[in-house]
């Protein structure tokens, strides 16, 4: 490569211009240098993705243009070599697919996913612990989904004979080709920060099945469709994405997460460390807003985001959403900021862990979830802290759901509705706890070690912990009421 670069003045030019600009960039910014190039990466896909959209109707050339770039951005972002791991684990996954048999193969493939993403986390733990530094590990945490969810759709396709009509939905009688799979593994605009897209979606976007809806495309046949203009909404996102960039700057230059296990913020009296410990939290999200969305405009502007029209002929472009940010920040229970955040993951864990776990106790595939994320994201102690939290934070949200929320809802023929102001109040003391038990856990989803965590929650005196406990006992204390509407149903 260097010879490469050396002998060809021009090449050489614009690799110094480039790495100039970086350098230039990160002196300007302070952030790493990793981080940096994957946004570039991110940005330049798209109007890569517009002329994408434009190419003629011929799937190879789709294929073999996504491999390239992919591997491409691979190479930029993360380093020479790191594309060879998306391909051989993958390919190993496909191999399984092809030669097991369809009633286990899915199983398989999920615990070789989950196995090699396993195995990196802790190569990772063992090169650069607690470090941030970027590599394979985040698309291959990625790439995990999409290959497990894959041998799922071919096991509903295949094998399950008691396939729901949701899991039909996404179902694959056959393999795709390699030069499809492939396609997938690497496509582009969400290769980097997701979302992890189904291979049906993928397969239906290049033949343009996807776009039978569309009312440009009524009455043509399927190679004539065309995919309609995505500027409008691809802007939209981008305009979400840059308002928060001014969150992502004001996390990093004014509230980083170190400030937490500082000495002048164990020295703020108690209730302005509270103030402190949300500010820091909840600006801590915007990294996450700011890279879903960026990604997810890029999916938008390749025409994937393209999901039919609704009873108003509108068409919608809410397929590759990422996350919904108002709603994370003003959720009111557990399941809606669990549903609305880092959406394509919370979409897999509940249709290929949380619904695939069969137990009469409710408690265990919820668990099962949980576990199975925190192995999802790594090793690290502050992940398993969290996650099993979240866990027992979403159990209590579930059994308040059932026995206190009634209280503040009356029959309304035969629809439950809210009893005002009351339901108000409910609504608003469930955001404010929301935010108080995501503002309390969140150190040790950033932390990762259990000393720092400790520390962080040392500050204050493991108060969170004890409202924890307390809520999980006493709401079961609370007589669950009969429910109105269950008993006007029971008396029809």
């Amino acid at each position: 490569m260097v010879d490469l670069v050396e002998n060809f003045p021009v090449l050489k030019g614009i690799v110094m211009a480039e790495h100039n600009f970086v350098q230039g960039l990160q002196a300007a910014s302070g952030f790493p240098e990793d981080q940096l190039k994957t946004v570039l990466c991110m940005l330049a896909a798209y109007p890569i993705a517009f002329i994408f959209k434009s190419f003629p109707n011929i799937p190879a050339l789709k294929h073999f243009f996504s491999i390239a770039l992919g591997i491409f951005f691979c190479i930029y972002t993360l380093g020479r070599w790191s594309w060879l791991h998306l391909f051989g684990s993958s390919l190993v996954a496909y191999l399984i697919l092809l030669l097991a048999s369809p009633k286990i193969s899915h199983k398989l493939v999920f615990f070789w996913a989950m196995g090699y993403i396993t195995l990196s986390h802790i190569y990772r733990l063992y090169t650069d612990y607690l470090g941030w530094s970027l590599d394979y590990t985040g698309p291959q945490m990625l790439l995990t989904l999409k290959l497990s969810s894959l041998g799922w759709n071919y096991y509903d396709g295949v094998a399950n004979k008691n396939a729901t009509d949701k899991q039909k939905a996404y179902a694959i009688t056959k393999l795709p080709n390699l030069l499809e799979f492939y396609g997938w593994v690497f496509f582009f605009p969400s290769l980097l920060a997701g979302p992890a897209i189904e291979i049906s979606e993928y397969l239906s976007y290049i033949n343009l099945s996807m776009f039978k809806s569309v009312p440009e495309n009524k009455n043509r046949r399927q190679e004539d469709y065309v995919i309609p203009s995505t500027i409008w909404p691809t802007m939209v996102v981008l305009g979400r994405t840059l308002i928060i960039t001014v969150g992502l700057l004001a996390s990093a230059l004014y509230f980083p997460h170190s400030l937490l296990l500082s000495e002048s913020f164990k020295a703020t009296p108690f209730f302005q460390r509270i103030i402190l410990l949300h500010i820091v939290i909840s600006l801590v999200r915007f990294k996450y807003y700011f890279a879903w969305l960026l990604a997810e405009g890029s999916c938008l502007a390749t025409g994937l985001g393209y999901n039919g029209v609704d009873k108003n002929g509108n068409m919608l472009f809410d397929r590759c959403t990422n996350v919904w940010v108002l709603k994370v920040e003003v959720a009111s229970n557990v399941r809606d900021m669990s549903n609305y955040w880092n959406i394509g993951t919370a979409v897999w864990l509940r249709k290929y862990i949380y619904e695939r776990v069969q137990h009469k106790n409710s408690l265990v595939p919820l668990l099962a979830t949980y576990v199975t994320s925190a192995f999802w994201h790594g090793f690290y102690p502050g992940y398993y802290l969290f996650f099993i939290t979240g866990g027992i934070l979403t159990e209590i949200a579930r059994e308040a759901r059932r026995r206190i929320r009634p209280r503040f809802l009356k029959l309304d023929g035969t629809k439950e509705v809210g009893i005002q102001p009351w339901k108000t109040v409910y609504d608003v003391t469930g955001t404010i706890l929301i935010e108080l038990a995501l503002s309390y856990t969140g150190p040790a989803f950033l932390f990762l070690s259990w000393e720092k965590s400790l520390e962080a929650w040392a500050v204050f005196h493991y108060l969170g912990h004890v409202a924890i406990a307390l809520a999980f006992i006493g709401v079961r204390l609370i007589p669950a009421p009969r429910s109105p509407a269950l008993a006007a149903k029971k008396a029809e």
